[in-house]
């Protein structure tokens, strides 16, 4: 475990913001470490009118391990659909390219 100090240098910031905008950072933080399954001890903020500082103590040096399980449509629709999909896309690219060179045509 680690500990991990974030230090902001900010223009002069009002003294009522101080505490909104510190707690504001530390639950940024907070949501941060938590979406990224990243584990955390105890976070410490320290503000002054120039300054935004966190604390971070016992972060750990990486994610925690978990098993994702993705459940989709079946193999023979997800195929066939894909095959359409891509067919869509080379004709678009086709009929892109030919716009293209009839533009070239047109303006020569």
């Amino acid at each position: 475990m680690k500990t991990f100090l974030i230090e902001i240098g900010t223009e002069e910031i009002p003294a009522r913001y101080i505490s909104k905008g510190l707690g504001a950072l530390k639950e940024k933080f907070e949501e941060f470490f938590s979406k990224s399954y990243i584990e955390y001890g105890k976070i410490t903020g320290y503000a002054t009118p120039r300054r935004l500082a966190l604390l971070i103590e016992d972060i750990a040096e990486k994610q925690q391990d978990r098993e994702v399980e993705i459940i989709g449509p079946p193999k023979k629709v997800r195929t066939v659909r894909l095959k359409w999909e891509m067919l869509k896309a080379l004709l678009r690219a086709e009929n892109h390219e030919e716009d293209k060179k009839n533009r070239r045509r047109r303006t020569l």
